[in-house]
C-alpha cells in the first residue's frame, strides 16, 4: 500500500506539480498565480469541518431574530467571511513573495 502510494506521487504527481509551478510562476500568468492562491485559501478553508461548530459558538444568538432559517444564514454567512478572508490573506502573502518585497 505505502510502495503504491509512494510510486503515485513521485510518478504523477510530482511532474504535474512541477509543469503548474512552471507556468503560474511566469510574469505574464501572474493573475492566474493570484486565483490560484485565493482559490487555495478559500477552498481549504470551506472544507474545513471543525468551522462548523466554532461558527456554531460564535454566533450570537441574542441578536438574531427567532427561527433556524436566521441562523442558518449567519453561520453560512459566518464561514463565507472567513473562507474570504484566508483566500484574501494567502493571495496578498503570494503577491508578497512574488515581489520579492521584504517582510517589514
Amino acid at each position: 500500500m505505502r510502495l503504491g502510494l509512494t510510486f503515485f506521487i513521485q510518478v504523477g504527481l510530482f511532474p504535474i506539480d512541477k509543469n503548474m509551478a512552471g507556468v503560474l510562476t511566469q510574469k505574464e500568468s501572474l493573475f492566474w498565480l493570484l486565483t490560484f492562491a485565493f482559490l487555495l485559501g478559500f477552498g481549504t478553508t470551506e472544507a474545513e469541518l471543525a468551522l462548523i461548530p466554532v461558527s456554531a459558538e460564535v454566533a450570537p444568538a441574542h441578536f438574531l431574530p427567532p427561527g433556524a432559517k436566521s441562523k442558518t444564514d449567519h453561520l453560512f454567512g459566518l464561514n463565507m467571511y472567513d473562507a474570504f478572508s484566508v483566500g484574501v490573506a494567502i493571495l496578498l502573502g503570494v503577491f508578497h513573495i512574488f515581489k520579492g518585497w521584504p517582510v517589514h
